[in-house]
């Protein structure tokens, strides 16, 4: 099957869908293809996003879902794009279950995995009891224990972060890694506890117990940790859009890629990630795309006029 639309949005959480509402409004034919590999998925609960505080990040989804079911020129693939391919106003993506998409406009909105350590027990508890973002979810432990777990420098970060919700912290390092001076002396000003390695996590009454490498066992209510990201799509790259930092999507003012007519938003762009920053990222790309377009219908109607006028007067020429 081969479908054309205006614009093929890849990635259906927050970013992609509220680039959707924006565009579908706007009347333009827009897909979402989404694989629902969102990155809060195993979330109970998302927090700060203002009028949506604590609700779950699937009945966030859920209910914008249910909004876009009002715009007919917004459509809906649970799918997986496995290749891109084009240039702006003639992009090819083919979908895994075989069919082709030809959009004028491409919005990555394919967000990024955190790429956990190797401790056994860590993912079962991913989005449970193990959290990354103190601004999420560091309300809810506040003043209790809090497992920092990370290389030795970006774990004693993440606890300088961490110090504004709890003072009971306990650094668990995955990794070496050189910590600079000032934080190693605030480390000891603040009586912060480094212990050895963590080899397996699990849970424990209403909190988690830790087993350590030397043998001893560390009981706590919550892990958090620090792990890099990567991108979750390798369509970007593969289309040549150009990274930062090795992981983000580099882009201009506007949500705009190195490569014309690709745009991105969310977390896949930025090392900030709320839920707030990616629908307000996805809004801000959606309204410059929408930009683009009528600018050129604009040229188009002017330069169609023009022909007409041409020709019109031609005929009345040709006219004894």
């Amino acid at each position: 099957m081969h479908r054309a639309y205006d614009v093929a949005i890849i990635g259906g959480g927050p970013a992609g869908l509220s680039a959707a509402l924006i565009l579908g409004r706007a009347r333009r034919s827009v897909l979402v293809i989404d694989d629902r590999h969102q990155r809060n998925r195993p979330v109970r609960d998302s927090h700060g996003f203002l009028g949506h505080d604590g609700l779950a990040p699937a009945e966030l989804l859920r209910r914008a879902r249910t909004q876009l079911d009002a715009y007919p020129s917004v459509a809906h693939a649970e799918d997986h794009v496995a290749g891109v391919e084009g240039a702006v106003d003639r992009f090819t993506l083919r979908l895994k279950d075989g069919d082709v998409i030809t959009a004028r406009r491409i919005l990555f909105a394919t967000g990024v995995y955190d790429d956990l350590p190797d401790v056994d027990g860590m993912r079962d508890l991913w989005g449970k009891r193990v959290f990354v973002c103190p601004y999420c979810d560091g309300w809810e432990f506040r003043d209790r224990r809090i497992a920092v777990l990370g290389n030795t420098r970006s774990a004693l970060e993440l606890a300088q972060e961490l110090w504004t919700w709890s003072h009971d912290l306990i650094v668990c390092p995955t990794a070496e890694a050189t910590a600079s001076a000032e934080l190693l002396e605030w480390q000891r000003a603040a009586k912060i506890e480094v212990v050895p390695r963590p080899v397996k996590i699990c849970a424990h009454e209403d909190g988690i117990a830790i087993a350590l490498a030397d043998g001893r066992k560390l009981e706590c209510a919550v892990a958090f940790v620090c792990a890099p990201l990567r991108q979750r799509s390798n369509l970007p790259a593969e289309i040549g859009c150009a990274l930062d930092e090795g992981y983000t999507i580099r882009i201009d003012a506007n949500g705009q890629t190195t490569v014309r007519g690709c745009y991105a938003a969310g977390d896949c762009t930025t090392s900030r990630h709320q839920i707030v920053f990616a629908a307000s990222s996805a809004v801000r790309a959606a309204i410059a795309i929408n930009d683009e377009f009528y600018q050129s219908d604009a040229q188009a109607l002017v330069h169609t006029a023009k022909v007409q006028n041409v020709a019109a007067r031609r005929v009345a020429e040709e006219v004894p």
